[in-house]
């Protein structure tokens, strides 16, 4: 069965991130179609408190609201770390990239007392 380019994203996503990202689709679609009841998903402190509705702490994370451009852009940033991850790997090779602290810039001392050598390029044809 040949995967389409929908399927072969989804199955790329991190573990964590496509979690995220499918139930944020689930609720979010299922609240604005009416499978599940909004209300039930915004966070109201005095019902998780005093009513022990503790799925609103979770719902809340999930719902994003009406469908529309603001829907977009969240579920946009949702897969943002993995694009992150994509132009700036981990470190590997010796090439430092995102979630990973750059390797040290400091010059190496080279008889000139660890300063950098101002105005000592290199000379054409050597």
């Amino acid at each position: 069965m040949a995967e389409t380019d929908i399927g072969l994203w989804y199955s790329n996503i991190p573990f964590f991130t496509k979690w995220w990202f499918t139930l944020t689709l689930i609720c979010t679609l299922g609240a604005n179609f009416g499978v599940l009841p909004a209300q039930q998903m915004l966070l109201v402190w005095d019902f998780v408190a005093y009513k022990f509705q503790i799925w609103r702490l979770a719902g809340c994370v999930f719902f994003m609201g009406k469908l529309g451009f603001p829907f977009l852009i969240n579920v946009y940033f949702l897969n943002t770390p993995q694009i992150l991850y994509k132009y700036f790997p981990n470190r590997g090779g010796g090439v430092s990239g995102f979630g990973q602290a750059p390797a040290s810039r400091r010059a190496q001392p080279n008889g000139n007392e660890g300063r950098h050598n101002w105005g000592g390029g290199n000379r054409l044809g050597d």
